[in-house]
């Protein structure tokens, strides 16, 4: 089970850096998935849609950070540096993705950029202040027992 978790994180990580990849080498298929989500992009150019996609890098590495100092954190629980640095890096991904976002607009020559904070977007903040506590609940712990 524990190498499933551990599994998880660093493909859910590796996943999310290559993902912009996509959208680069073959944006005529990425311009659905970017469409879906960006109504407003649809009939750009092939290249406006190459440039959204690498705007996708900011948000996605912190997330795949995130993710990785959470995999390392389970190797060395004793580490919570790893744990405090995984917390905020979930806690800055909601800006970086409004960030990511206002740059794909601004990118796709929008006529008005919209800063859009959803609940979607403040579950990560939540989930980071969570990891943020059971770290120092670990640390805690570890020194009570010593």
């Amino acid at each position: 089970m524990n190498f499933m978790i551990k599994a998880s994180l660093v493909i859910s990580a590796l996943l999310l850096v290559l993902y912009p990849f996509w959208g680069i080498f073959y944006p005529e298929s990425y311009a659905n998935e970017i469409i879906q989500h960006h109504g407003y992009t649809e009939g750009f150019s092939l290249t406006q849609v190459k440039l959204a996609a690498a705007w996708q890098w900011p948000s996605n590495i912190i997330l795949a950070a995130a993710f990785f100092l959470q995999f390392e954190f389970l190797k060395s629980p004793d580490n919570t540096r790893l744990g405090m640095i995984s917390g905020i890096c979930f806690v800055l991904y909601p800006f970086t993705r409004v960030f990511t976002e206002v740059m794909i607009e601004k990118t796709m020559l929008a006529q008005q950029i919209n800063l859009v904070f959803s609940s979607e977007k403040l579950f990560y903040v939540v989930i980071g202040l969570l990891v943020i506590g059971l770290t120092r609940l670990v640390a805690g712990a570890a020194e009570a027992h010593e």
